[in-house]
């Protein structure tokens, strides 16, 4: 009885064990694969966010401006530029 105590157990860890490397392998690769792809898009985000820090934010003006260069809207002028998107802009 003991000895199919320990077997059942062991069998148990092996298959968690099994199913946890495998899942931490699928992540690692698709992390690698899926940070690769996302790189550019953080390098520019990065960019953005040192012309963002010589912002001056209070300004409204400058904010839509910058809206406008850095493709943060779709509109081409900042005249252009809603209420309601400016105000969630500048709360993200």
């Amino acid at each position: 009885m003991p000895i199919g105590v320990l077997a059942a157990g062991l069998t148990l860890v092996s298959i968690f064990g099994g199913k946890l490397f495998s899942t931490q392998l699928i992540f690692e690769r698709d992390l690698a694969t899926d940070g690769d792809a996302l790189r550019p898009m953080y390098d520019e985000m990065c960019v953005d966010a040192a012309e963002w820090a010589t912002l001056d934010s209070t300004d409204d003006d400058a904010v839509r401006d910058f809206m406008v260069a850095y493709a943060y809207t779709e509109q081409s002028d900042a005249a252009d530029i809603r209420r309601d998107e400016f105000a969630n802009f500048h709360e993200w």
